[in-house]
């Protein structure tokens, strides 16, 4: 069985090396979370996937194969207004044509638009107080499939379900746990599909997003790189004193 899944749907629509396989998380309250920070221009994220089975054991690529190679992400814009939001930034990734734009709220929320694709924001309320639950009606799905025409109404509930961290580069980040369930439904019955974001508001991103996918399987996005314009120019310095130490 081989899983397809667009980028765009996925969201960010927002990593880790291959040797940490998985999603290393500390339960319970997370401490003080840090104010969000607006990542600035140039900044580079790498979003690296994989599918696991519901006790957590990685998915061999030959059962369960996301097929999505790892993405890289600029932040090609940062500091302005966008449809009426201030504070946002412009994504833009290197292995696809989406662009999406992120608007940081002062409350802590995030809000998303696909430039091209979208009418309007997609609102993640990691500002909202735990336990406290948005529910949103969502345009309906229809269209024809295998000669049939369909229409499934969808709705989404998002909710804040603790504080919680996540593990990069050998650090561990204080985020907000995002659950989003979207709801549709088909010939009477109702469809449900959980997204879990973990976001590290100091980073500005998300290190680890999950979705049930597939039937038993879950695919994962985990932050792989991230390289504000500092640790580049730092990295390229540290470089150019390497060579003119030879």
């Amino acid at each position: 069985m081989r899983i397809r899944y667009s980028l765009a749907l996925f969201s960010l629509l927002l990593v880790i090396p291959v040797h940490h396989s998985f999603a290393q998380h500390s339960k319970g309250k997370a401490g003080i979370i840090p104010k969000a920070k607006l990542p600035p221009q140039g900044t580079m994220f790498v979003n690296t996937y994989y599918v696991t089975d519901s006790l957590g054991n990685l998915v061999p690529k030959k059962v369960a194969d996301p097929e999505m190679p790892d993405d890289t992400i600029i932040v090609s814009r940062s500091g302005f207004k966008f449809e009426n939001r201030p504070e946002c930034i412009e994504l833009t990734a290197k292995a696809h044509k989406d662009t999406t734009i992120v608007s940081y709220a002062r409350n802590g929320d995030l809000f998303m638009w696909i430039k091209g694709k979208d009418s309007e924001w997609m609102h993640l309320p990691f500002g909202y107080p735990i336990g406290k639950k948005v529910e949103q009606t969502l345009h309906a799905d229809s269209g024809i499939a295998f000669g049939q025409y369909y229409f499934m109404p969808h709705s989404r509930t998002l909710q804040v379900v603790g504080y919680d961290t996540a593990s990069f580069n050998g650090r561990v980040y204080p985020c907000i746990k995002l659950e989003l369930i979207d709801s549709r439904e088909w010939e009477g019955k109702i469809w449900e599909n959980a997204t879990n974001y973990w976001y590290a508001p100091e980073i500005g991103y998300f290190i680890h997003m999950n979705f049930g996918w597939g039937g038993p399987y879950f695919l994962h996005q985990y932050l792989a790189a991230w390289n504000p314009p500092a640790t580049t120019s730092s990295a390229k310095t540290s470089s150019a004193k390497k060579r003119k130490a030879k």
